[in-house]
Parts: C-alpha cells; sequence; structure tokens
C-alpha cells in the first residue's frame, strides 16, 4: 500500500501545483486522492479534465453523484490547497456524516434521493475513504516529522498597504529603493561567521500590462540577462489574487543561486516576492518562506 500511495502523489496529473513547484502540503496527498475519486467517477484521465479561469477543475457535469459528495470532491481538489481540507480525519468525517445522513432498506437496491448517495456509488466512496485512511497511516512513515512552530512577527507597511507576518528570529531591513523597487528584506539572523545567501525580498515595481506579459519579462530577464536556468513555472495564487511563480537558478559569482519569484497584479503594480539561496541550503528555508507567502495581504 505505501508504494502505491507513493506512485500516485508523484505521478504528473495527480499532484497539485505546490508539488509541482517542490512544496508539498500534507493537503497534496488530499488533491490526489480527490483527483483519483474523480477519475473514477468520470473515466477522464485527470490531465484531460478542463479548467476554468481560477484553474478549478470542471467535472460536475461528467458525473451522476449527489451534491453533497460532489461538494467534498471539490474541496479536495481545490488550486489553492489553502481552501482543502487542512487533514484526512478532515475528509473522512466529511464522508462519514455523508453516509450517516444515507439509509438504504435491507432487501432492495436503494434509489438516489435529495439525502442519499446513488447505490452504484457506495463502493467507489468506501474506496476513497479506504485510500485517505492509507495515506493518512503511512504519511508519517514517508515523510520526515514536522518542524516546530515557527513564531512569527508582523510587518505591515502603511504607505504601500502590504502585510506579512516573518519569524521573529529574522532580520528585517527595509530598503524602499524607488530605483530597483526593492522595498523589504528578511534574513536569518547568522553568526559572524557563517556566510549566507538567503533571504527573502518583497520588490514593488510599475507595470501596465497582463499577468502573463509579465512572466515573458521575467523569463526573458532570467535567461538573457542573469544567464539562469528555469526550473518550473506554474500559476498560482497569491493575497488571494491570480500570481505566477518560477523557480530558477542564476550564478552570481562563486555562488551557485536557486531563487523561488511569485508575483501578483494589482492596479498598475506588481508585487514580487523572492526567496534566495544557495543551492544547497535551498531547502532549509522553503517552508519558512511559504508561511511568509501565504501570510502576505495586500490592502
Amino acid at each position: 500500500m505505501a508504494i502505491a500511495i507513493t506512485v500516485a502523489v508523484g505521478t504528473p496529473g495527480y499532484m497539485p501545483s505546490e508539488q509541482i513547484s517542490g512544496n508539498p502540503d500534507l493537503r497534496s496527498d488530499i488533491y490526489a486522492v480527490g483527483i483519483v475519486a474523480i477519475q473514477a467517477l468520470t473515466g477522464i484521465p485527470p490531465e484531460q479534465l478542463p479548467k476554468d479561469v481560477n484553474n478549478e477543475i470542471v467535472w460536475r457535469n461528467q458525473a451522476q453523484i449527489s451534491q453533497e459528495l460532489t461538494s467534498i470532491l471539490d474541496r479536495m481538489v481545490r488550486y489553492d490547497f489553502r481552501q482543502r481540507y487542512e487533514s484526512a480525519e478532515q475528509v473522512l468525517q466529511a464522508l462519514q456524516q455523508l453516509s450517516a445522513n444515507s439509509t438504504f432498506p435491507p432487501t432492495i437496491l436503494p434509489q438516489p434521493t435529495r439525502h442519499s448517495l446513488p447505490w452504484k456509488w457506495i463502493i467507489p466512496l468506501f474506496a476513497l475513504t479506504a485510500t485517505i485512511t492509507g495515506v493518512s497511516i503511512f504519511r508519517p512513515l514517508l515523510s520526515p516529522p514536522p518542524p516546530a512552530p515557527i513564531e512569527l512577527s508582523s510587518y505591515e507597511d502603511s504607505e504601500v498597504k502590504i502585510k506579512l507576518k516573518y519569524p521573529e528570529t529574522w532580520n528585517r531591513e527595509d530598503l524602499k529603493n524607488p530605483i530597483t523597487g526593492e522595498w523589504v528584506k528578511f534574513s536569518p539572523k547568522q553568526s559572524t561567521t557563517k556566510t549566507s545567501q538567503e533571504q527573502v525580498t518583497i520588490t514593488i515595481e510599475n507595470f501596465s500590462g497582463t499577468l502573463e506579459d509579465s512572466k515573458n519579462k521575467f523569463i526573458d530577464n532570467i535567461k538573457n540577462f542573469q544567464n539562469g536556468q528555469i526550473i518550473s513555472s506554474n500559476s498560482t495564487t497569491l493575497a488571494y489574487r491570480p500570481a505566477y511563480q518560477l523557480i530558477y537558478t542564476v550564478k552570481d559569482g562563486d555562488n551557485n543561486l536557486k531563487n523561488w519569484r511569485i508575483w501578483t497584479l494589482k492596479g498598475d503594480k506588481t508585487y514580487i516576492i523572492v526567496y534566495t539561496a544557495a543551492i544547497d541550503d535551498y531547502d532549509k528555508f522553503v517552508k519558512t518562506t511559504e508561511k511568509m507567502i501565504q501570510s502576505f495581504k495586500i490592502d
């Protein structure tokens, strides 16, 4: 069972955007199981399922199941992982509640009603429950234990109307550079004997184009001016707005750096967050950076 789950979670089409970008979350497993269920119900491979303008999967018209189960599966496969169930236990509770609301005569096959599932979907429902239970049980064996909670401080700038939470053990440097657009920089506190490249920078630039235009601009700049290499690129959300993200490497003198750039547009401004670290140290603070990005707000 553990091997099958590992393959399903890591297979293209079953991976959500945060997993593709190298930042998996426990809720990535919930997405994968939801995709398996939708494929079982529709018979359509995940890569062939259409998506709407918000990158949400469109599948309801391909399966005849109850509205209640549809809503559960929709929440499991939300594009923004923060909108999914937070744990396998929550999914199980929702399914158990749904099952408790379904009543069946002892000697005949039940007919669909407003409060019950069609009988032919009971087996997929049980299979879905068993799969989620397997993910919940085996995930701790497949992954290292979670890090200790990070204590966060609040940053707010009323001039540009942005908010962010960052580790209270990190340094903050207010840049407010009108030429480069670099507004504020956060970096881990290091001893005087250690050189490190880890930092998170927020940049605000004037921009009048579309999100697609900004993506093309950044990719062109990375490839042609920084001599960088794009590792991955995909759409996402930032401050609850449509956004894009790039993961790429560049060489800065003798240093090989890995970067995670995520940005969104509002009005005529581009709001950019860039996490930079030496390639070997990139994973050290990527989860911390993820929490910072999740807390970012534009008022």
